[in-house]
């Protein structure tokens, strides 16, 4: 490390490619625990109309009752839950349609619409999310359909969060970070990625970034056997990268000179 302060200057020729995945900060995530959540969220917006707009909204308060079969949906064996989700949906629905009266009336009735535009941004926007978890609960539950995860939401309250699946079974909720390092460990690229994509699509970028942003082509980069794949090393040979090393076995492949 010496080297570096005394010369002031890092090398780029060996790169450590690498990714990993950040978490995001929500509780694993169930349907019933989605709907209920939407149903106690726009409930209380309904609340907030008066404070806020000066229009009282009249509805029917379904929050106790999505809570109840929430909690008895969790702790239900799988026949049980399907048997209960259906009576969720219905409460979900109601909502939805009520969520849809309250900002029509208000809008006839508010004074002065900015003052009640962020309230009506709120409501549209959980109505949205409500909505597509319903949808891919009639799915599953009334389809018996595996709902891709790239087509899930996972959190009303971080809905930029992406379904990482690793593996079969392994399900992380947040994001894929991809990076890059050089030879003494200081951190030359990263990028937080959308969705769940392969790590063989996320190796020249990096090497990409290297020569645009630092005008560099380096000399060898390394990473997981994950990111390995023919047409990746033909593209880095392409860009002057003279080796690529692959650090674990995939299929006859170890290296390429």
């Amino acid at each position: 490390m010496s080297r570096l302060f005394e010369h002031g200057t890092l090398s780029l020729e060996r790169l450590r490619i690498d990714s990993t995945v950040t978490d995001s900060n929500i509780a694993e995530p169930s349907d019933s625990q989605l709907l209920n959540d939407d149903v106690r969220v726009l409930s209380r917006l309904m609340n907030q109309s008066q404070r806020v707009s000066g229009v009282k909204i009249r509805f029917t308060n379904q929050r106790k009752k999505a809570k109840s079969l929430s909690y008895r949906i969790f702790n239900a064996k799988k026949a049980e839950k399907d048997a209960l989700h259906p009576e969720l949906l219905d409460y979900a629905a109601l909502v939805l349609k009520q969520s849809s009266s309250a900002i029509d009336k208000v809008r006839l009735n508010a004074e002065s619409f900015e003052v009640v535009e962020r309230w009506i941004g709120k409501v549209e926007n959980f109505m949205t999310l409500l909505i597509r978890v319903i949808y891919q609960t009639e799915r599953r539950v009334y389809n018996d359909e595996r709902v891709p995860a790239s087509e899930k939401t996972v959190s009303l309250f971080e809905p930029h969060t992406d379904n990482i699946v690793k593996g079969l079974r392994d399900v992380q909720f947040g994001h894929i970070v991809n990076l890059a390092t050089q030879q003494d460990g200081f951190i030359t690229y990263s990028r937080v990625e959308k969705g769940n994509p392969a790590d063989a699509l996320l190796y020249m970028p990096v090497l990409s970034a290297s020569q645009s942003d630092y005008g560099v082509i380096p000399h060898a980069a390394v990473a997981d056997g994950c990111y390995a794949s023919q047409a990746n090393v033909a593209s880095a040979k392409a860009l002057g990268v003279k080796r690529n090393v692959f650090s674990k076995m995939v299929g006859r492949w170890r290296t390429w000179a």
